[in-house]
């Protein structure tokens, strides 16, 4: 069980079971391979956010380094059929729960086929629970090849 914030909601998000993994892995693999090819570029740009503005090692902006490294993982995304986008969004929701309110409990961002709560509905909310629930489902896997999240979440621009 994974748990997060997004705009101070705690959110708590479940594996997937099996065949649902395999039906997201099938979808977002080419985006994964396109993550995985691009990881030493992106690390390169988080090293030259750090140079110090000004400085002779700095050549090129970080924000553009970025930006560069992560069209093949745009583009990827971008091919991604709609029908895909939503039930990979709504396969990482339907494992995910909120907390109500602080110590009284916790609902499933999705009771009967609904979004619950509007702020969970956003493109930016449902992208950021994504992201975690992805994380938490692939992450061994991808470590396994090379591509460790936990090092991209400091250099992915949020």
């Amino acid at each position: 069980m994974a748990n997060f914030q997004i705009a101070g909601i705690s959110y708590q998000s479940r594996v997937m079971d099996g065949e649902t993994q395999t039906l997201v892995l099938k979808r977002l693999l080419p985006t994964f391979a396109a993550l995985m090819g691009c990881q030493t570029s992106l690390k390169a740009a988080a090293a030259l956010a750090s140079v110090e503005p000004g400085g002779d090692d700095e050549v090129v902006d970080p924000l553009a380094a970025q930006r560069d490294a992560l069209m093949p993982v745009a583009r990827e995304l971008a091919s991604v059929s709609d029908a895909d986008v939503k039930f990979v969004l709504n396969a990482c929701l339907a494992v995910t729960k909120r907390e109500v309110s602080t110590g009284v409990g916790w609902v499933d961002v999705v009771q009967r086929g609904q979004i619950q709560d509007q702020s969970d509905a956003t493109f930016i909310g449902r992208l950021t629970i994504a992201w975690h629930v992805l994380g938490e489902n692939f992450a061994d896997m991808l470590k396994s090849l090379g591509v460790d999240l936990s090092d991209l979440s400091g250099v992915i621009p949020k």
